[in-house]
């Protein structure tokens, strides 16, 4: 079994927004890729509904991912296999 850990992608949120009101948020980011990828692997999870995409192409095909569950107690995560979504360079 792999061990991971992961720090949470996050928008910053102001303190004083109005309870019970998120808005929709757009995280992106970019990184650099040298040599080819052996796999790559992309675990995902929201409190609320998530779409990815990489270099524009959409991860997986499942809809309003993760589903349904009590924050408070549980996350879903869902693994996706991303090798081939992935070039060596800029992404």
């Amino acid at each position: 079994m792999t061990t991971w850990t992961a720090t949470w992608v996050a928008p910053l949120e102001p303190d004083d927004r109005p309870e019970r009101q998120r808005p929709v948020y757009q995280l992106a980011g970019g990184l650099h890729l040298d040599g080819e990828i052996a796999r790559a692997e992309l675990h995902m999870t929201a409190h609320g509904i998530y779409e990815a995409f990489i270099n524009g192409v959409r991860v997986g095909n499942i809809e309003l991912t993760p589903g349904w569950t009590a924050y408070r107690k549980r996350l879903q995560v869902h693994t996706f296999d991303v090798t081939g979504l992935l070039t060596p360079g800029a992404q």
